[in-house]
């Protein structure tokens, strides 16, 4: 029988892996504000100069968020797997970043038309594909596949999911409300409680979802 719940500790898996790994998780939190920081100055300048500078400098510091996103998710599951993570981590899944954008784009539009139409299929659709960074992150697949593998392990699992997507965002604002500072310590315990799940619902997922494929990107 597969079980149609995601494991209860994953919360408690996040904060144990963050006390072990707090200094480099808390250096590579510091290091993407800093970067994001930067191009965030960058756009500020580009703003009002020319339309197409505009929007250039806007889609760059969008794709350097994304990839370093990739990044911290990639860092994540070599925690996970008790692999030593690295700075260059960070940027070491740059030959997939079009299938992420391609991805990220494709849920956002989804959710977006899901919340516009009744909420509820917005809320849904973000529960069931909310794993596809890390499968691109982890196997390097295009965009469809990513969505399509997400779909796949959390079938029959939505509730527990969304139960515990509740309990991080809850996590998170109590991180904000602790002057912002906190959110270096709630984000990483978030990232680490999904990527603890996303590799427990691999081991339970049909094979077809585990095995990689060819990338389409």
């Amino acid at each position: 029988m597969v079980a149609t719940t995601v494991p209860d500790d994953a919360v408690q898996v996040g904060w144990d892996r963050l006390q072990r790994h707090f200094g480099f998780l808390l250096g590579a939190q510091v290091v993407i504000f800093a970067v994001m920081a930067a191009f965030s100055v960058f756009t500020d300048i580009a703003e009002g100069r020319n339309d197409w500078l505009e929007f250039l400098a806007g889609f760059v510091s969008y794709a350097v968020y994304l990839l370093l996103e990739m990044g911290f998710i990639l860092v994540c599951l070599k925690i996970i797997d008790s692999a030593k993570p690295e700075f260059g981590d960070l940027i070491a899944r740059l030959d997939v970043l079009w299938s992420y954008i391609g991805a990220s784009l494709i849920l956002a539009v989804l959710v977006t038309a899901g919340l516009v139409l009744l909420i509820i299929p917005g809320i849904y659709a973000a529960v069931r594909f909310q794993f596809y960074g890390f499968f691109i992150v982890d196997q390097r697949i295009g965009p469809i596949e990513s969505l399509q593998k997400s779909w796949a392990v959390t079938d029959g699992r939505v509730w527990s999911l969304l139960w515990l997507d509740l309990i991080l965002v809850g996590i998170n604002i109590l991180g904000m409300l602790l002057f912002v500072v906190g959110l270096f310590v709630t984000v990483p315990i978030s990232s680490l409680a999904l990527a603890y799940v996303y590799r427990q619902l691999l081991e339970l997922a049909p094979e077809d979802a585990v095995e990689p494929v060819p990338s389409s990107a």
